[in-house]
């Protein structure tokens, strides 16, 4: 992931076991878990993966963003190690 990128991911909720995340569209499922994973590095035995399945609404995960079509949202679901 380039630093560009990182830097466009943005958390907009975080609970303890979820985050929500807009990102570009560019930007993987694996580079998002790996963000969420460093900005909460202080979370023992946890890892945090895309939640599987569509939102609780029946909308896809990832979603599209509805302000920039150049976005999506993502769910990210901590699990344990």
């Amino acid at each position: 992931m380039y630093m560009s990128d990182r830097s466009r991911i943005t958390l907009f909720g975080q609970g303890a076991t979820y985050c929500a995340l807009c990102a570009p569209l560019e930007v993987s499922a694996d580079m998002i878990e790996a963000e969420v994973a460093v900005r909460n590095c202080a979370i023992g035995n946890a890892q945090w993966k895309i939640a599987a399945g569509p939102m609780i609404d029946g909308r896809p995960n990832p979603r599209s963003c509805p302000h920039d079509e150049g976005r999506r949202h993502w769910l990210v679901m901590r699990v344990l190690a």
